[in-house]
């Protein structure tokens, strides 16, 4: 009976362990996600144009 306990006890704690591990596993895929989001919203904020007019160097001064 106590072998059988022992068994019990150690089959709870590697269950605990597992649900944990999963639990952490998950955790860090969302991480991982949302920092790849990020990175791609940042690029594309880069390469985004801007709307202001620019000067050619190619007009007179003083235009």
């Amino acid at each position: 009976m106590r072998k059988e306990n022992k068994n019990m006890r150690q089959n709870n704690e590697a269950e605990k362990s597992f649900s944990k591990l999963k639990e952490i596993t998950q955790a860090m895929r969302e991480q991982k996600e949302r920092s790849i989001t990020l990175t791609l919203t940042r690029k594309t904020e880069l390469k985004t144009p801007t709307r202001e007019s620019k000067k050619s160097v190619l007009e007179p001064i003083g235009s």
